[in-house]
């Protein structure tokens, strides 16, 4: 490792925005290393081969600390570690500082400059004085995109050129040049207004203005390069025009720089699917998603989620005995399409447009397998935003695969109705369905529940608030299945609250759940599935054995009790794995002990030797004590 560099005292103050470099490493040395350290920090782990292949003769700069000294950063560093949005890489802490020094020197050098100007048009020598008889506000932008702050910036040749393009546009929106006349504008009156402009003070790591009541205010330039881009997307209404424009950008506005800890997106909300204007997902709501979803080690750099969740979408069977079943490609996200594909069924099953059932077996056509996932996602996120009367629906922009990261190319739409809700997800069902990288069906349909019910609902439904809803590999935990399937992400599935007393309660099911769960960890007595889960409303179950997530369903009403089951012969089953490659359709029939008249199981495993039968059939046992289960020939999942 090279030889740490002592700062001299000669070199510039670290509260210059100019980062002074170690004159012990060569600039190229120093560039590699600033590389390096971005793409690890990125996550970016091939390029980051590739990179290390290719350049010859690495730096002996090996350690994060080390390429902060010899940058001469190491305070800005520090600074950046409490800030509330950090910078993640070395590289866009120096690109910030560059930013923030460009625009302090084009804000000091162009004033004196401004001021000679309007000076010598008003001196007797010139041959005509411009006076102002009309007074405007600034113009509307349904016909002009809106100026932006940080693209004059980048565009300008000079710090000075960078000025003049923003405060010149400023004095042009409010002062029209008219006819001559005997009474000239004010120079003081000038100098004051451009003193107010440059002394407002800049955010570094949002850019935006914080702007005076006392005169007309620049552009915003956070608006528009963050959250109210307008998107015409499927036919949806464009805000330009729109009388609510200004009160969408202040309540956006809000909502990512409030100190508060709420997240509820009090922006407008359409009645119709149609009347929908998206907006984008601001630094802080990204922040807060990314906070409540991983712990920090798990984080897959910018684009936060592994292989197994990016550029998922719900793709259905192709083979027709199966057309209703989801596909998982890898394990992780099983709990979150485990409850995806309980709600399938369940809109398959009580359709009241068609009906998927045939000879007393489900074979939807596709048509009606993709209007099935299109109800069921919006009644799960409708479910989750019930609260308040709202749903969330986050969808890809048409640039995503130019974002930066995984919230940059998304857009989210807020509905008052189920229906509005609804249509809305059924015109651009296509985006969850698909599995290009082009979309992340699956990533958008989880941060539609959690938008939906609130970042800070969600902490305070869990029996942790500091809690995660994605465990250690990619995998659910239990409280983002509750969330998927009850709206709410209570951390256990026992009825009501258990109080353990010295303050600490585990939170359990409130009411009786459409869909119902079993697990095998109650076999085990390591919990405790309550009657809300364990009798649902409908036939299904969305089952938890061996760390993965199925689906349990019945086509008929099923004993809710041990002695109704003993009161029929039988009843059916259906089993279905969407990663276990499943080629065909399982059905069970299960039935009592006394009825069987029988010791051992169908495939002959005795009653008391617990450890091959199936776990399964471990959880089917817990709602039906002493049941027995016949796989009407195909072979036990072991």
């Amino acid at each position: 490792m090279a030889t740490l560099m002592k700062p001299s005292e000669n070199i510039v103050s670290q509260s210059c925005c100019t980062p002074q470099f170690s004159s012990q490493v060569s600039p190229c040395d120093l560039s590699i290393a600033l590389i390096r350290e971005f793409l690890a920090a990125r996550g970016l782990e091939k390029t980051l081969v590739c990179f290390k292949t290719e350049v010859k003769n690495m730096p002996s700069i090996s350690s994060r600390a080390a390429l902060a000294t010899h940058l001469n950063i190491t305070k800005a560093v520090a600074s950046n570690k409490t800030a509330d949005m950090p910078f993640e890489t070395y590289l866009e802490i120096l690109i910030d500082q560059i930013l923030t020094r460009t625009a302090k020197l084009a804000s000091k050098s162009n004033i004196k400059s401004r001021k000679e100007s309007i000076m010598q048009s008003n001196s007797p020598h010139s041959s005509t004085s411009s006076t102002c008889t009309k007074h405007t506000k600034p113009t509307s932008s349904s016909k002009e995109r809106p100026f932006s702050a940080v693209s004059a910036l980048i565009h300008a040749t000079t710090p000075s050129e960078a000025h003049k393009s923003i405060i010149g546009r400023h004095i042009s929106n409010q002062h029209q040049t008219c006819n001559n006349s005997d009474s000239t504008l004010s120079i003081q009156d000038i100098d004051i207004q451009m003193q107010e402009i440059v002394n407002r003070k800049v955010d570094p790591h949002s850019f935006t203005t914080r702007q005076s009541t006392s005169v007309s205010p620049l552009p915003d330039p956070s608006s528009f390069l963050k959250l109210s881009t307008n998107r015409n997307n499927g036919g949806l209404n464009s805000r330009a025009g729109n009388p609510n424009l200004h009160t969408d950008i202040q309540i956006i506005d809000d909502l990512e720089f409030s100190d508060e800890e709420t997240t509820y997106l009090d922006g407008p909300c359409a009645s119709a699917w149609n009347q929908s204007q998206g907006s984008r997902i601001s630094p802080y709501l990204a922040n807060e998603l990314k906070k409540l979803l991983f712990l920090n080690e798990n984080v897959r750099g910018r684009w936060w989620f592994g292989d197994e969740w990016r550029n998922k979408g719900f793709i259905f069977q192709d083979k027709i005995d199966l057309a209703y079943g989801l596909v998982q490609v890898k394990g992780g996200p099983c709990g979150l399409l485990a409850s995806v594909q309980a709600f399938v069924i369940k809109h398959l099953l009580h359709s009241k447009d068609f009906s998927a059932i045939k000879q007393n077996r489900l074979r939807p056509t596709r048509l009606q397998s993709n209007l099935a996932l299109a109800h069921a996602l919006a009644d799960m996120i409708w479910q989750a935003g019930q609260t308040h009367h709202r749903a969330t629906v986050v969808i890809s922009l048409p640039d995503a695969t130019l974002a930066d990261t995984i919230t940059d190319g998304m857009e989210y739409h807020t509905f008052d109705t189920l229906k509005a809700t609804k249509d809305f997800i059924d015109a651009h069902i296509d985006q969850f369905m698909s599995s290009d990288t082009r979309s992340n069906g699956i990533i958008q349909f989880l941060f539609s529940l959690i938008l939906s019910r609130s970042v800070s609902a969600i902490q305070q439904d869990m029996d942790d608030p500091d809690g995660k809803l994605m465990g250690r590999h990619g995998y659910c935990t239990q409280d983002m299945v509750n969330l998927a399937l009850n709206g709410v992400a209570t951390s256990n599935v026992h009825d009501g609250n258990i109080d353990l007393g010295n303050e600490t309660i585990l939170k359990g099911i409130k009411k009786q759940s459409v869909i119902g769960q079993l697990s095998l960890f109650e076999h085990y007595n390591n919990i405790k599935v309550g009657e809300f889960m364990k009798i649902p409303i409908l036939p299904i179950f969305v089952i938890c054995s061996e760390s993965h997530y199925t689906t349990l369903f019945s086509l008929n009403p099923v004993p809710k009790s041990r002695q109704e089951l003993q009161s029929i012969a039988s009843f059916e089953l259906f089993y279905y794995d969407g990663l276990a490659n499943q080629q065909e359709e399982i059905r069970l029939t299960v039935m009592s002990m006394a009825r069987h008249q029988s010791s051992t199981t169908t495939i002959g495993v005795p009653k008391n030797r617990t450890d091959l039968i199936p776990p399964l059939e471990l959880c089917i046992r817990t709602k039906w004590i002493d049941c027995v289960v016949d796989w009407n020939g195909t072979e036990p999942l072991l």
